[in-house]
């Protein structure tokens, strides 16, 4: 079907180029039969002007050998056309002494040609019949037209099949480029491009509206978690011109020139490298966040181990708690490295979702309204099914407003608040870690959702974000069901 639209589609380029090379072909054809028409019909006069002539001479000859006029010899200037009389009396109508003229109006489809002379003071005249010459032209002008069209029925679909080619290689092109805006930066326009395997990238995945309208939802992440980040060491051998990048250890071949010697392959090469240049930004920045966290936990653990060691007191309460939020953070950013990396594997089992869900909330010890219609049992990771409940639930009271309501329906775990929503940027990217989006939301790093995205794709489930019609963020949690 999609195949189909494309060719019905008299926007699309293979169509461009066809209407160019028809209308090209046409130009050609008009020009090329305008010219042999032309071309033909000057050799035709003359052929016929020497022809009367030829005519006249014999005729006059035959005059003067037989005393009598010819038949065909014309002697009263009545007979004779008014053009050819004024050609015969105007000295540059003459050549050798002779008028001659074309008369194509005569009656029906029987033109001829004329040659006039004076003769003993007055005027002779003979005239050629020209309707095979006529009918000669006509003939060879209905060839021309007949083999153009011949020629442009052929020509034309010709182009559009060869006009497949670069079309092909440009829907690629928007094809690598769509994929790449959605997230997926192991997408290549090159055949040898690196597989999707080494980009562990979330999939942005439009899901449309929450029924009864309100802001569209997005969700992302997929059943099957991307691996593989850590074997990308993140940064190109050469950094002047990133032509190769390190993988496992081999290198792989960067796009820093275009792998053929057209435009499309100049931009194909360009997508390819930005896609190139994204990546690169993306590992530095998941190999930073992994390197912070790693280099603050040792003097984090010192600073916990003094903060206990302090004497009671209203300071020492405050030093514990800014301590607290500083040891959540570390650890915060040490699961995202790990998950980031691929580390991280589920202990799948089937879990009654209800109970799992109601037991979370009560960990949190925040106050929410928990619902249940039909729930399930869902095959999944009790501790990191946990985690993500944990964190939505954290990030509905602290950026939202109550109450805040959990349902939990077959293997659906929906979690809304009554604040303000999700930001737009958060709807259309998916969230991003040290990002809260808008300043009504509130403070915080940005890092609960990205952790319980993380999460939802190792267990294998579907997390989305969405605005209700009436108001207010809403999660959705979608997890396989045990058999």
């Amino acid at each position: 079907m999609d195949t189909l639209h494309d060719l019905l589609n008299w926007r699309s380029l293979r169509w461009k180029i066809a209407v160019l090379v028809a209308v090209a072909c046409c130009a050609i054809a008009l020009t090329a039969g305008v010219l042999v028409h032309r071309s033909i019909l000057a050799r035709s006069l003359n052929d016929g002007s020497a022809k009367a002539v030829t005519e006249l001479s014999l005729a006059l000859q035959a005059y003067e050998r037989d005393g009598a006029p010819p038949d065909w010899l014309r002697m009263s200037p009545g007979a004779m056309p008014d053009e050819l009389l004024r050609r015969l009396r105007a000295p540059q109508g003459l050549r050798d002494g002779y008028a001659t003229w074309y008369d194509g109006d005569g009656p029906g489809d029987h033109p001829s040609m004329w040659a006039a002379q004076t003769y003993r003071g007055s005027p002779v005249a003979v005239e050629v019949d020209m309707t095979s010459d006529l009918l000669t032209r006509r003939a060879l002008d209905r060839n021309l037209w007949k083999y153009s069209l011949v020629a442009l029925a052929v020509v034309v679909p010709l182009s559009a099949l060869a006009a497949e080619l670069p079309n092909r290689r440009l829907r690629r092109v928007a094809w690598t480029a769509r994929r790449i805006a959605a997230g997926d930066l192991a997408a290549r326009t090159a055949a040898s491009a690196p597989s999707g395997n080494l980009c562990p990238m979330s999939r942005v995945v439009r899901r449309g509206q929450l029924q009864g309208g309100g802001s569209p939802s997005y969700a992302w992440g997929s059943p099957q978690a991307l691996k593989g980040l850590g074997e990308y060491s993140g940064e190109p051998d050469n950094v002047a011109d990133g032509r190769t990048w390190r993988c496992g250890g081999a290198k792989v071949p960067g796009r820093g020139t275009s792998r053929g010697g057209d435009e499309i392959a100049e931009i194909s090469a360009t997508v390819d490298s930005m896609a190139d240049s994204l990546l690169a930004r993306l590992l530095a920045e998941q190999r930073f966040t992994a390197d912070v966290a790693h280099e603050l936990r040792t003097p984090l653990m010192g600073l916990v181990t003094a903060s206990e060691l302090l004497p009671e007191g209203e300071a020492t309460d405050l030093v514990r708690d800014r301590v607290g939020v500083l040891r959540t953070l570390v650890e915060n950013l040490l699961e995202i490295s790990r998950l980031d990396a691929g580390a991280e594997r589920a202990d799948l089992g089937p879990v009654p979702l209800a109970e799992a869900v109601g037991e979370s909330l009560v960990r949190t010890g925040l106050h929410t309204q928990l619902t249940t219609a039909g729930a399930l049992s869902a095959e999944t990771d009790p501790r990191r099914l946990d985690r993500i409940v944990a964190n939505l639930i954290v990030n509905a009271h602290r950026h939202g407003r109550a109450p805040i309501e959990v349902e939990v329906a077959g293997t659906c775990v929906t979690i809304r608040d009554h604040g303000p929503g999700f930001p737009r940027e958060l709807l259309a990217d998916g969230p991003q870690r040290f990002h809260t989006g808008a300043s009504e939301r509130g403070r915080g790093h940005g890092l609960g959702l990205t952790i319980a995205l993380g999460q939802a794709q190792v267990i294998g489930a579907s997390l989305s974000f969405a605005n209700a019609p009436d108001g207010g963020a809403v999660a959705t949690l979608r997890l396989p069901a045990a058999d």
